[in-house]
């Protein structure tokens, strides 16, 4: 079947795996597309840059709130916690202030997550600013072993080494 995205057609030429991602915002709707085997068209969006996935779905059930650098790792997060949002991008723009200053008053601790490189530092670092605490992989894994992500480090060694790494952080007991 032919997947449509803004009326243009995504192609599939090799018919492998493709995932869409719906985004409501009040009255309108977003989609992303993730290809993971397409590399010239792994992720095509109409979502904008600074509309985080599940802002508008989180049940405030916690004090804690996780707000990680994309929607895989969101899935994983959301195994233990019942408040995450997921970034459009790791920069410091994909969150606007007015939704951290509304973040800050809804929750008592706020984590953010990016990747465990250059790049996700630096945005991590960012938003310790706003008193977000950061969280990564470890860097012995990241170092040893390229792994830049919480969903990598699940999908290399599984949950049980995530939720290892979550207790050691107390963020579960």
């Amino acid at each position: 079947k032919e997947l449509h995205f803004d009326d243009k057609l995504i192609p599939n030429r090799e018919k492998k795996l493709i995932y869409a991602f719906l985004l409501k915002d009040l009255d309108k709707s977003y989609m992303k597309i993730y290809s993971p085997y397409d590399k010239d068209h792994k992720w095509v969006s109409s979502i904008p840059n600074s509309k985080p996935f599940g802002l508008n779905e989180l049940p405030k059930k916690s004090k804690t709130l996780i707000i990680t650098k994309g929607q895989k790792d969101r899935i994983i997060w959301k195994k233990y916690f019942t408040d995450v949002i997921a970034l459009q991008h790791e920069s410091l723009n994909a969150l606007p202030e007015d939704i951290i200053w509304q973040l800050q008053d809804e929750y008592e601790d706020i984590w953010i997550n990016c990747d465990a490189d250059e790049t996700g530092q630096k945005v991590m670092k960012s938003f310790e600013e706003y008193g977000f605490k950061p969280i990564t992989v470890p860097d012995k894994l990241y170092n040893a072993q390229g792994i830049k992500d919480f969903s990598d480090m699940v999908k290399k060694h599984g949950l049980v080494l995530f939720e290892k790494y979550l207790k050691f952080k107390k963020l579960i007991q």
